[in-house]
């Protein structure tokens, strides 16, 4: 086992909390998730995964438990703490909280059990800690992320998904800027700065908050906190050839063309064929393991995420063919 590797400067806090998700469902979150919670493990990490895809839990099968004996309706309904719900799996250093089918949803979990959430993970005695979300653009979803270092967005390489993950993205960042000017004068300033946006030359999201300065007064600190960076990662899932990868420099694009972000492109996974004939087969997940291939992939993305390192667009012209 190795050593862990000391992160960058971006990622110095303790634990590092990621979040794995996107808009559209079927794009195989839930498959990245327990992948890179395994690639960070034998990495070195003490890294668990919590399954926040409320009302649509199903983590706890790609670890090969068919009913975890305790999961997050514990937490929230019968205040149990997140670190009496860790539950092993067959890799040293990972653990998982397995979600829950049927107590759970969106709509039922109130604001102060969601507070409670979010200041458990942050005392968690772990390195990292994987969140997988569940699809859509509800609030709760969109918090969820917003409390993460690593907001890791998934995509496949198909027209709407593509526009579907944009969207999603669109809606993230939207909820960051509400959250921040709540209750402030910013928010009425912001809605007059852009019904203006043509006159003011405006292109984007970012360049109506830096448009924001001028006017706010006693709340420049909050304008400010909102030009920080937005960490959010692009990762292209079951990529068949070099003419689909170009899907995720799209999505790049279209983040900072409308949004002003500038997202990381930080990997992408081919289209594991066997491991998706098993899928069909099965659903003892456990018993199959991915390809050396896609086991490789797996911790050059983990590395990605953690050095914050991207592809870049210099590997298209030397990639292969075949993906």
């Amino acid at each position: 086992m190795t050593e862990p590797r000391n992160y960058d400067e971006s990622i110095s806090d303790h634990p590092m909390i990621w979040a794995v998700g996107g808009g559209k469902g079927g794009t195989g979150k839930t498959f990245i998730s327990s992948q890179l919670g395994t690639a960070l493990a034998e990495m070195g990490y003490k890294t668990t995964i919590i399954d926040c895809d409320f009302g649509g839990a199903n983590l706890h099968n790609f670890f090969g438990i068919v009913k975890a004996p305790k999961n997050l309706q514990n937490f929230f309904e019968n205040h149990k703490n997140l670190s009496e719900l860790l539950l092993s799996t067959q890799h040293p250093n990972l653990t998982l909280i397995a979600g829950d089918h049927f107590g759970l949803s969106a709509n039922s979990i109130l604001h102060s059990q969601k507070q409670r959430f979010f200041r458990q993970l942050k005392q968690m005695d772990m390195d990292i800690i994987i969140l997988d979300v569940g699809a859509g653009i509800n609030n709760l979803t969109l918090d969820v992320f917003l409390n993460a270092q690593r907001m890791i967005t998934v995509c496949v390489p198909e027209i709407t998904a593509v526009e579907n993950l944009f969207l999603f993205i669109k809606h993230l960042y939207s909820r960051r800027l509400q959250t921040l000017f709540k209750e402030t004068p910013l928010r009425d300033q912001a809605k007059r700065l852009w019904t203006k946006r043509v006159q003011l030359g405006l292109h984007n999201l970012n360049e109506l908050i830096n448009a924001l300065k001028e006017s706010a007064g006693p709340n420049l600190d909050i304008v400010i906190d909102a030009l920080k960076p937005f960490p959010v990662s692009i990762v292209l899932n079951k990529v068949r050839n070099v003419a689909e990868l170009k899907e995720g420099f799209t999505v790049k694009s279209l983040c900072l063309k409308y949004l002003g972000i500038d997202a990381r492109f930080n990997g992408y996974l081919s289209y594991d064929y066997q491991f998706r004939k098993n899928l069909q087969m099965t659903r003892a997940l456990a018993q199959f393991n991915v390809s050396p291939k896609t086991h490789k992939e797996f911790s050059s993305l983990a590395d990605n995420l953690i050095k914050g390192t991207q592809i870049q667009a210099e590997f298209m012209k030397n990639a292969q063919r075949g993906i």
